[in-house]
């Protein structure tokens, strides 16, 4: 069991990456190989297959968006994305919906609270977060929380009892409490269908997730 564990807590860490990589990363020329890698198409491939259907739907997006780029001009593509990028992550209030930081969508005191509970859960796993420049309630702050947790339970399959008990506290009390209302909110007003599909599949892939975690 702890095996069969292992190798999906691997899986769902790859998940959690490739997320953080097309968030985190700025749109230049490093970035558009990858989108058009083999490596991304597999992975939209595999997905595809889960026939959920916010992940189908995005996935459509994304492969109508990188079919429809990838000839023409890199330059006004990858300035494309970036506007896009900038809209969605750093100045979503400009364009009527809430940044991607929890304490966005919670009120006055709750949210503070929330911070310190954020910082106790990352405290109590002994996570140090990456992103340091970041408050701790960024959603890509939020989820490569749980990458690490899905690659610690991979490699130490013990403490999978632990972890994932871990895991299903921080998405019931954390970041499944909210990001799929920003992913929602997002995908509406992306000016990409690269985005957009992106938002949906996040959106689709933490509600498979609440229900794999709570099945545990």
């Amino acid at each position: 069991m702890n095996k069969d564990i292992a190798a999906m807590s691997a899986k769902r860490g790859q998940i959690y990456q490739t997320f953080i990589n097309i968030f985190m990363c700025l749109p230049d020329e490093e970035f558009r190989a990858y989108i058009y890698s083999d490596e991304l198409q597999e992975f939209l491939s595999q997905h595809k297959k889960l026939q959920y259907p916010l992940i189908t739907k995005g996935i459509g997006h994304i492969s109508s968006y990188l079919q429809a780029n990838s000839a023409g001009d890199h330059g006004a593509q990858l300035e494309n994305l970036a506007v896009d990028r900038t809209k969605l992550i750093r100045v979503p209030h400009n364009a009527g919906f809430r940044a991607p930081y929890e304490g966005q969508y919670l009120q006055g005191a709750k949210s503070t609270a929330s911070l310190r509970r954020i910082t106790n859960a990352y405290r109590k796993a002994g996570f140090v977060p990456a992103i340091s420049k970041e408050s701790p309630d960024f959603f890509c702050v939020e989820l490569d929380f749980m990458r690490v947790l899905s690659n610690r339970i991979a490699t130490e399959p013990a403490q999978a009892g632990f972890l994932l008990s871990l895991q299903k506290e921080f998405l019931e009390e954390h970041l499944g409490n909210w990001v799929c209302s920003y992913a929602e909110e997002a995908a509406r007003h992306a000016g990409t269908d690269f985005y957009r599909g992106w938002l949906m599949i996040l959106q689709g892939f933490i509600e498979i997730e609440k229900n794999y975690l709570q099945s545990m």
